[in-house]
């Protein structure tokens, strides 16, 4: 099969992505289809074009975005017209997750309050609320709303996610038509959303790698897990995850913040000094309270010991 004829089914197949997610496979298979006008059926030809990509000083990240889109094209031409993949004998690195630090609950609830008009308040409380990606929030209609409830269409499948009261009188308040999120020149694109959410990031003075509307998701999801939510169902109907393990960054995230949190509180140098914090005279090193039949005693690691209260 000519590699140009079978991207065309492709992309006609391509009926649930966006149309981001649309172009930036017409980019990568162009591309292999340049390279190679014949559809390969070997490994070799695969591996030379991502061979090629890398060599472009590309990331393993955007290395590992390069063979998604082939492995899912791929996929598409075996089961519909039966050609052979040779997808599975192929093998790239595997990069390292980056996390990015999520905005705590403080900054949170300061970002909710300083929307300045009544679309701009929906939408940061729509991002953190339903923790959805800002493409579905692009793709979101009126008619997708319904009571308590929004229907989302994914890149993963369409799914129906809860949202708060609250935050279903804000997206009853806006909009124009069957059109949510409006701008000067119709309905906001997702550069027009990004470019809202970062201007509130900046005002608060909050400085992260990824300023935008995947922190907003990042930062909800993680205090979803803090707060005793289900990672199951974050990954099902929050998040709209293929699989649990691309939802174990935010337990990780989760269980570090609770670490902290509950050593913070429960730390034994906490425990042994909260009366006073006392430090020793000789080395300024926190000092341990021992409690004695004649009085309690401070004691440093240093060898420095002293009653407290005129104990003997």
């Amino acid at each position: 099969m000519l590699t140009q004829k079978a991207i065309e089914l492709y992309l006609e197949s391509c009926l649930t992505l966006s149309p981001r997610t649309v172009m930036w496979y017409k980019r990568v298979l162009k591309l292999f289809a340049d390279q190679y006008p014949q559809l390969p059926s070997h490994p070799e030809p695969i591996e030379s074009f991502l061979s090629s990509v890398k060599q472009r000083d590309c990331s393993d990240e955007t290395l590992k975005d390069y063979f998604s889109v082939l492995r899912t094209f791929y996929n598409f031409c075996e089961k519909r017209y039966h050609e052979s993949n040779p997808i599975g004998y192929i093998r790239i690195p595997h990069p390292k997750r980056k996390l990015v630090r999520p905005l705590d609950m403080p900054e949170q609830q300061m970002l909710l309050s300083i929307g300045k008009n009544d679309r701009d308040r929906a939408m940061l409380t729509l991002f953190l609320d339903s923790m959805i990606r800002v493409g579905e929030l692009v793709s979101l209609r009126r008619t997708h709303l319904s009571g308590n409830t929004i229907y989302i269409q994914g890149k993963t499948g369409n799914r129906t996610v809860p949202i708060l009261d609250s935050t279903a009188r804000l997206l009853s308040r806006i909009g124009q038509g069957e059109y949510f999120f409006i701008g000067p020149k119709g309905p906001l694109t997702t550069g027009g959303i990004h470019k809202v959410v970062k201007k509130y990031l900046k005002m608060l003075g909050i400085k992260r790698k990824r300023m935008g509307p995947h922190l907003l998701r990042h930062s909800a999801a993680t205090q979803y897990i803090v707060n005793g939510g289900n990672p199951l169902i974050l990954q099902k109907v929050f998040l709209g995850h293929e699989t649990l393990d691309m939802t174990s960054a935010y337990v990780h995230l989760a269980e570090t913040k609770v670490a902290a949190e509950q050593h913070e509180r429960l730390s034994p140098i906490r425990s042994a000094t909260e009366n006073g914090h006392h430090r020793c005279p000789k080395c300024d090193q926190l000092v341990f309270r021992e409690k004695y039949e004649e009085g309690d005693r401070l004691v440093c690691i240093c060898g420095w010991s002293s009653y407290l209260n005129g104990g003997q």
